[in-house]
């Protein structure tokens, strides 16, 4: 149920920043994977179960991905403690709600810079998210997504996944 996918990236920053800073090219959304991103436990919950039912209209699978960030000096091919999905107690509650899910844990060391390699272009992904005044860290993964051409659902987790949740946002090149 669960794969961990390491992902080593080429120290050269100098052109990385330059190229991720592109938007993508505009094209048709890809609906056979539908992603979630990892954020908390009742976050992730609410947003597999938007996610769960979108799926289901496409005739698509669900996709569950939890970026570890390894900080330079410790190796990548042994990050420290499990994920948060790899728990009994996460897989637990995913079972409960009768969602069949594939969850990849992406281990690298900067975990934008892994996104083209996670996320097929023009993807649907769904970020589960509590309303804040500030922005949060689904906000920044949602602008970030979007700016390469994904298209992002944030789902208030306060709602149970009813409805759509709070926030649909727009794929690059939208209007």
């Amino acid at each position: 149920m669960t794969r961990t996918q390491i992902i080593e990236l080429p120290v050269s920053p100098s052109n990385t920043h330059q190229a991720s800073a592109r938007p993508q090219q505009t094209g048709a959304v890809q609906c056979a994977e539908v992603y979630v991103l990892f954020t908390s436990f009742d976050e992730t919950l609410a947003a597999l179960r938007v996610a769960h039912e979108l799926a289901d209209s496409f005739d698509g699978s669900v996709r569950l991905v939890d970026f570890r960030v390894v900080p330079l000096g410790a190796p990548v091919d042994a990050p420290t403690g499990r994920s948060p999905i790899e728990t009994e107690a996460f897989l637990d509650r995913v079972r409960a709600e009768g969602i069949d899910v594939r969850m990849d844990v992406c281990v690298s060391r900067d975990a934008r810079r892994a996104i083209p390699l996670v996320f097929k272009d023009h993807s649907v992904i769904v970020i589960g998210a509590r309303r804040r005044r500030w922005p949060t860290r689904a906000e920044r993964w949602r602008r970030e997504l979007e700016r390469r051409g994904h298209f992002v659902l944030i789902v208030e987790a306060g709602n149970n996944g009813a409805g759509w949740g709070a926030k649909a946002g727009r794929g690059a090149g939208d209007t």
